[in-house]
């Protein structure tokens, strides 16, 4: 049976002082503000786990283990980072239920797009440059042909299609906030002094703001097919869908209040029709992004935008 127990984070650290890498996740957790951390404790065996926990192994019929991708170990000095591999464990209530769930994966691992990519000489990588594609030939042709397909799209719908720099001054992020929230996942240049930049929105602003428009120009539509650059961890990149160079589809509307939900609601239809008619998608979600815990801006700004009578 296994058993929950919630301790404060200097008990935690007498706890696993002999345990380097649970050490510094402590420290990761103590950085975000919390005070206690989750542990599971079966036995005389104890561990940080979050949870929820099943109550006891008696449920599990079968167990399956596995060696999962080798990966950095998350510690805060460079120097002392250490490759760790991954070992994966998946537990199941029935042989039935172990065997559908063998069939699954064997469908998934042939749509898996590392191989479909591979195989098809659409893309390579090369650790010269980890978590930045290369497209060969006939990846490119399809991005091209993605590219022309949106412009048309975009063109449609009344968006002005931009190209914005790769590197900006630091104080461009300073004044957007990014410095202070995102600076960790940025690429620095030159002591710190410039950033590629990991997203357009900044740029969009600054295009925006370089001439004075009227009430009645609005709503402005900018897109944006320039390259992004995030600093993501070594260990969590993935084939195409974790990267560190990607182009990503991007739009920014500067608008009136009173215009937000129009465009919204435009602007949703667009994507939707985009997935489900263009590119056959059987099921798409929207998630909206509301206010982090880390925000720029002040709370009446926040209240004032998130509140659905203002607009």
């Amino acid at each position: 049976s296994f058993e929950s127990c919630i301790i404060s984070i200097d008990q935690a650290k007498l706890l696993f002082a002999t345990q380097k890498h649970k050490m510094d996740i402590l420290k990761n957790i103590e950085q975000t503000g919390e005070k206690n951390v989750s542990l599971y404790k079966t036995g005389p065996f104890i561990d940080l786990c979050r949870g929820p926990h099943v109550s006891n192994t008696k449920v599990f019929k079968v167990l399956q283990i596995g060696e999962g991708n080798r990966s950095i170990a998350a510690v805060h000095d460079a120097e002392e980072q250490q490759t760790l591999t991954r070992i994966y464990g998946i537990a199941f209530p029935s042989k039935e239920l172990s065997r559908d769930h063998a069939e699954r994966i064997k469908l998934l691992e042939e749509a898996d797009h590392r191989l479909i990519g591979a195989k098809q000489k659409l893309w390579m990588f090369h650790d010269y440059s980890p978590g930045s594609p290369f497209f060969l030939e006939h990846g490119t042709r399809i991005i091209n042909r993605l590219k022309d397909f949106l412009r048309k799209a975009y063109y449609e719908q009344g968006y002005k299609e931009v190209v914005t720099p790769q590197l900006y001054d630091k104080a461009l992020w300073e004044t957007s906030g990014h410095w202070e929230h995102y600076r960790e996942d940025m690429f620095l240049v030159e002591g710190e002094e410039y950033a590629l930049k990991p997203m357009n929105c900044p740029g969009h602003c600054l295009i925006y703001a370089s001439e004075l428009h009227s009430f009645r120009e609005l709503p402005v539509r900018l897109a944006d097919f320039s390259p992004l650059h995030r600093n993501e961890a070594r260990g969590t990149l993935g084939g195409l869908t974790r990267v560190r160079k990607f182009v990503q589809d991007d739009a920014h509307i500067f608008c009136r209040e009173d215009q937000i939900y129009d465009e919204m609601d435009t602007l949703l239809s667009f994507i939707q029709d985009l997935y489900t008619k263009k590119f056959n998608f059987q099921h798409v979600m929207f998630k909206l992004s509301t206010r982090p815990k880390k925000f720029s801006g002040s709370i009446d700004q926040w209240d004032h935008a998130e509140d659905p009578s203002q607009c």
